[in-house]
């Protein structure tokens, strides 16, 4: 609880073990918003809060892998794109990795940019 008390507006968190069924649990000790990213309860998972600040109706995961969650979020009458990230550890996976998030971050910026 100590991510309400310090206030912030987003929390990323990586290796959460969390599965879509711990949604609920999750929702009701952080009621303000939250995007999730499965992983499996041994690894991986993604975790993005999001406080009461944060239009949450207004926000959407435009990408979502075990490794990354990407959202799009209204904070201040700005759009935002909020990109967690948790890359392998082992060296000869990392530079596939970053290739693959870079041109999916492309991709997802210059789509939200050529929106009207």
């Amino acid at each position: 609880h100590t991510f309400k008390k310090d206030k912030y507006d987003i929390i990323c968190l990586q290796e959460t073990y969390l599965m879509k069924s711990d949604l609920p649990l999750i929702e009701k000790e952080w009621p303000f918003g939250v995007h999730i990213s499965e992983g499996s309860k041994k690894s991986k998972g993604l975790l993005t809060l999001f406080n009461k600040k944060i239009d949450f109706s207004s926000c959407v995961i435009k990408y979502s892998s075990q490794r990354c969650l990407m959202s799009i979020v209204l904070f201040n009458n700005q759009h935002f794109t909020i990109a967690n990230v948790y890359a392998p550890c082992i060296s000869t996976e990392k530079a596939g990795f970053f290739d693959l998030i870079t041109n999916v971050m492309k991709e997802n910026i210059s789509n939200e940019i050529q929106k009207p």
